[in-house]
């Protein structure tokens, strides 16, 4: 191996553990505590990859079933939020799985519609000993799906018909803004949901505490629940919070120590992925499970969290790449400094890393076919610009770096003189053959 491939493979080296290096120093671990063995409770949606309330689309039995049991190794409670479909069995399922159930129905501008979910609510609640609680309405005021006297009506009614308590879920400002709203329920059930106030991660559980002292001051006597509480893990950032599954992990683990220090009642939002939701709150709507659609856990129950989960494979790719296109740019480079192979190395391990953490995103999102389409055109137009990026580096590293040998001409006494190396361009296109080797000789002499 001669000198330039001996230089080439020391710089191969330096490439791959910088790269690893690098994505080693974005990744410090950050210690938490560790989530308890049982959590209050969790927000129980259970609709599945490809199905959705909008089009009728629910859960199997079976899958209920699934699903009960593996959020009863972690809770004693769910919340649920319709009795729509196969989920009016959630509360016998869950009796079996001795989970107490929240019984959640939607009230929407249609009364008869709400006429008969408050009958089909009065039904489940009579016939299920583990229904401890009943939720009437998710948001109705925030929504403006309901007025104030028409949710309160609903509310009065359930009251003196069930024989539990009664409530119903908004976000706490909408309490402190609705305070007679308070007269009309045994207990609040409050939406405490920093990410959507923009409130950073590091803020967000001194957040939760002022608002959840605020509310007690501003209803005393009154029983409070969390009725959601999280953090997701992908989606847009949102004034200074940032979706992230380190984030949510860093959350929750923060949430749920202050939580048992502050004596809290809450359900976590929320159990399980809902891809359907990206339809109606966005693209960040689908991803505030602790378990993703699949039921694989999102998050670190315990350890160090990693900002980047994987980052270990991660970086052993972005290195091969790296390194790979280290040598293509340098194979014809045998006279490129030391200097431009170290710019050749730079450019080649960021734009490695860039594109390999860009993907590695992607990799982490529920696709429809007309995502995957976007994101087959995406990927397209990023290899696209990776060769050009290189491309562009390689004539650069070249113009720059590349050590050439000086043109030495005599000047007269027997001396030499180095000269610059000048270029000289000569248009061509339809001269006579005669008239063009005349030019190259004169241009020759100079």
């Amino acid at each position: 191996m001669g000198t330039p491939g001996k230089l080439n493979l020391l710089f191969v080296v330096a490439i791959a553990t910088s790269t690893i290096g690098g994505w080693a120093a974005m990744n410090q671990p950050m210690l938490e505590s560790t989530w308890p063995e049982t959590v209050s409770g969790f927000a129980f949606s259970p609709l599945r990859r490809g199905q959705a309330p909008s089009r009728g689309q629910y859960p199997l039995y079976e899958e209920l079933d699934a699903d009960l049991a593996l959020v009863a190794d972690r809770s004693g409670s769910v919340r649920t939020y319709s009795l729509d479909g196969t989920l009016a069995a959630i509360p016998d399922i869950a009796a079996r799985h001795g989970l107490e159930v929240t019984v959640g129905i939607d009230v929407d501008e249609d009364p008869s519609r709400n006429e008969g979910r408050l009958e089909q609510l009065r039904d489940v609640a009579s016939q299920s000993a583990n229904v401890g609680r009943v939720i009437i309405g998710n948001e109705a005021l925030l929504t403006a799906d309901l007025t104030v006297d028409e949710l309160t009506s609903l509310l009065d009614r359930a009251r003196q018909t069930l024989d539990v308590a009664v409530g119903t879920a908004e976000p706490w400002h909408v309490w402190i803004q609705n305070p007679e709203l308070a007269e009309h329920v045994d207990f609040l059930a409050v939406h405490l949901l920093p990410y959507w106030e923009g409130i950073h991660a590091d803020h967000a559980i001194d957040y939760i505490v002022e608002r959840m002292d605020d509310l007690k001051a501003r209803f005393p006597g009154k029983p409070i629940v969390i009725g959601e509480v999280g953090w997701p893990s992908f989606g847009r950032a949102r004034g200074e919070a940032v979706a992230s599954p380190a984030n949510a992990a860093v959350f929750l683990r923060r949430f749920l120590h202050r939580a048992e220090q502050e004596g809290y009642e809450y359900f976590l939002m929320e159990a399980f992925d809902q891809p359907w939701k990206r339809f109606v709150e966005g693209q960040v709507g689908a991803y505030w499970g602790v378990y993703d659609v699949d039921r694989r856990p999102k998050v670190q129950f315990e350890g160090p969290i990693s900002p980047t989960p994987g980052w270990g494979l991660l970086s052993l790719i972005s290195a091969t790449l790296a390194s790979l296109a280290f040598c293509m740019m340098v194979a014809d480079g045998g006279r490129l400094t030391a200097a431009g192979r170290g710019f050749a190395g730079l450019i080649t391990s960021a734009v490695a890393t860039g594109g390999v953490w860009t993907l590695g995103t992607g990799v982490q999102t529920y696709w429809t076919p007309l995502d995957a389409l976007a994101g087959m055109l995406l990927f397209g137009g990023i290899i696209g610009a990776v060769v050009l990026i290189l491309v562009e580096a390689h004539e650069w590293v070249e113009a720059r770096w590349c050590a050439r040998r000086p043109i030495v001409a005599p000047v007269g006494g027997g001396r030499l003189r180095r000269f610059p190396k000048v270029s000289i361009h000569v248009p061509t296109y339809s001269e006579p053959p005669d008239l063009l080797f005349e030019t190259l000789r004169s241009l020759a002499n100079l």
